[in-house]
């Protein structure tokens, strides 16, 4: 029987990757800033707060590790965007908030104008995941020194792929939206809704055209981010589970 597909809000092969990276770092720290770790540990044991600790022992800090610390930092923005694509698409299958429906002056479509808002919001998520992913790789592979050859290739595929799908996808529909025009405005300008809306001097709702017209049905909106949110899952799945097989021993700091 075929294993049904299904996105998952947090991606497993990513946090066991997370904790193999913390391990490593923290070999790294006690390695290259050995008095910041004895002071650390000394001011633990007193029970002093963790500010009062980072106030005392920041300053012993000598910047060896500041690669590494580039590294998990450049991961950790790979979770954030995961996790806000997520909340989009929970936010899409919930239902309109009630106080944008009865409580608003602003819209006169309220349900729509909170679609439009999600909508735009899912593209700007899936545009800066992609983004972080391929910064991470990169970095990812400069520290990397490996004898493998099969991780090299990994590694350059992931980039690869990745680089493909927002240049040639996401961008092809992001973009337009963001440093252009609205979305499928070419379309109304094609179809001369403008000429039509002059004609009859229907001036008030010019800015709601594009959320009235411009967007798909909530249910279709939302299949669209579930399909695109799943292939999403599944090839970072692969990638964090294929990581968690990497010596980061191998990592290097200079």
């Amino acid at each position: 029987m075929k294993k049904k597909r299904e996105i998952k809000q947090k991606i497993k092969s990513f946090y066991d990757f997370e904790e193999l990276l913390c391990k490593q770092g923290l070999k790294f720290l006690e390695q290259n800033e050995p008095e910041y770790c004895k002071k650390f540990k000394e001011l633990e044991k007193q029970g002093l707060s963790i500010k009062n600790i980072k106030q005392r022992c920041d300053k012993l800090l000598t910047g060896k590790i500041d690669k590494f610390i580039d590294l998990l930092e450049s991961l950790s923005e790979v979770g954030y965007y995961w996790k806000r694509l997520m909340e989009v698409i929970f936010l899409v299958e919930t239902k309109t908030p009630e106080e944008l429906l009865f409580n608003s002056k602003i819209f006169q479509n309220q349900h729509m104008s909170w679609l439009a808002y999600n909508c735009d919001y899912f593209w700007y998520s899936i545009y800066s995941l992609e983004e972080r992913l391929i910064v991470f790789l990169k970095k990812f592979k400069r520290m990397y020194n490996s004898p493998s050859t099969s991780e090299t290739q990994y590694l350059e595929g992931w980039i690869k792929s990745v680089k493909i799908s927002k240049n040639e996808f996401t961008k092809t529909i992001r973009d337009p939206m963001t440093h252009i025009q609205s979305r499928y405005a070419d379309i109304y300008r094609e179809r001369h809704f403008w000429e039509s809306k002059l004609i009859r001097k229907d001036y008030i709702d010019f800015y709601e055209l594009y959320e009235l017209n411009c967007f798909m049905s909530k249910n279709d909106e939302l299949k669209l981010m579930q399909l695109l949110g799943l292939e999403y899952y599944e090839e970072l799945s692969f990638i964090f589970d294929q990581l968690c097989t990497f010596s980061l021993e191998r990592l290097e700091l200079k």
